[in-house]
């Protein structure tokens, strides 16, 4: 990839460096599948665009920066393999503060769980980052969504809300965005609300069930939550006032999470 890029600033064609990079992708996949790893369509380009953006930066007096953009932005705009495109947004990501309407290709691309995080990198350097990528967090479904979330710093009330309403409901596993939806959105306090809504509530019980969810990684265990059997108390107690019929595997997720990290009263409220 050093070598490609050092080529594409010379002047090497896009036809050319667009097939050597797509041949790049595919010999490592290939060279991965032949040792039995398993290879996700971006792992190849996630596992090094720190160090070639490191690279071209210690080397920026050598790399003229407007073919090597001018070379992303016909990646992004006409053809390129997976592999190819995430090199060009890898790319952008330097070069994100042009201007431009190669920008709205970004949304597009976005939708696609293998373009979202490369995607939300380069939106990260806008002058309105949260709101791009609050955009895009709203648009994907899958791992994107997941990507995206993490990435997301709640400017406002209504991306607060869109947390703890929308943003933990993915294709994949609500555990992988719950507890960021958690402390980006304030659980806490809107479960302590006298006016929380039934829908509200019922919001709440899907993020908490992906916070019981410690498979994948810590949730309700996790130390930043500086009150966790208060949240899951007053959840019960919203429950008790709206008449909330909860299910019962997740009433039984709290109980069990009550006994292991000896919350007797919440045990006894649960029960």
């Amino acid at each position: 990839l050093q070598q490609l890029t050092r080529q594409v600033t010379a002047g090497l064609d896009f036809a050319a460096a667009e097939a050597q990079l797509a041949d790049c992708f595919e010999r490592r996949a290939a060279k991965e599948k032949a040792h039995d790893k398993i290879v996700g369509s971006y792992d190849g380009m996630l596992g090094c665009i720190d160090a070639l953006q490191e690279w071209i930066l210690q080397n920026r007096e050598e790399l003229p920066p407007q073919p090597l953009f001018d070379f992303a932005v016909q990646v992004l705009r006409h053809r390129g393999s997976v592999g190819a495109l995430n090199y060009a947004l890898s790319v952008l990501v330097l070069l994100a503060q042009a201007e431009g309407d190669w920008r709205g290709l970004l949304h597009t691309l976005a939708l696609c769980d293998e373009f979202t995080l490369y995607c939300v990198f380069v939106a990260r350097q806008w002058e309105n980052a949260n709101q791009e990528i609050w955009q895009m967090a709203q648009r994907a479904r899958g791992w994107g969504r997941v990507h995206a979330v993490a990435e997301l710093e709640p400017e406002t009330p209504a991306m607060q809300e869109w947390l703890l309403d929308e943003g933990w409901r993915n294709g994949v596993l609500a555990a992988y965005s719950a507890l960021q939806c958690t402390l980006k959105g304030d659980l806490t306090a809107r479960l302590q609300r006298p006016d929380l809504t039934l829908e509200q509530l019922d919001a709440a019980a899907g993020l908490l069930a992906g916070l019981l969810d410690e498979g994948p990684l810590l949730g309700i265990s996790d130390e930043r939550l500086s009150d966790p059997a208060g949240l899951l108390g007053s959840f019960l107690v919203q429950a008790r006032r709206l008449n909330y019929a909860i299910e019962r595997e997740l009433l039984q997720d709290i109980i069990g999470a009550a006994a292991e990290h000896a919350w007797p009263e919440l045990q006894t409220q649960a029960e």
